[in-house]
């Protein structure tokens, strides 16, 4: 069975939605089903790199915790001798 008769899961998305999938899967030549894919990849990326950058914000809201990793930093910064910096 090849890819584009495998049946999967399916999920219910609004008219307006269907269209820009199949524009976007035109307009790249790729699969809808590609469209999907990379769209949810996309948004998981997002989310990962904002979640990131509130952890750091919070980190460096701590004093004692910006301290803690400052210092840990500067650990690993120093553990090579080979003279590149």
């Amino acid at each position: 069975m090849n890819q584009k008769t495998k049946q999967g899961p399916s999920v219910r998305v609004s008219e307006r939605c269907k269209r820009v999938i199949e524009e976007l899967a035109e307009s790249m030549e790729i699969s809808q089903t590609e469209v999907i894919q990379k769209a949810v990849e996309a948004l998981r990326r997002e989310l990962y790199f904002r979640q990131m950058k509130e952890d750091f914000e919070a980190i460096a809201a701590d004093g004692k915790m910006a301290s803690m990793v400052a210092e840990e930093n500067a650990l690993f910064d120093s553990a090579t001798s080979d003279g590149i910096e």
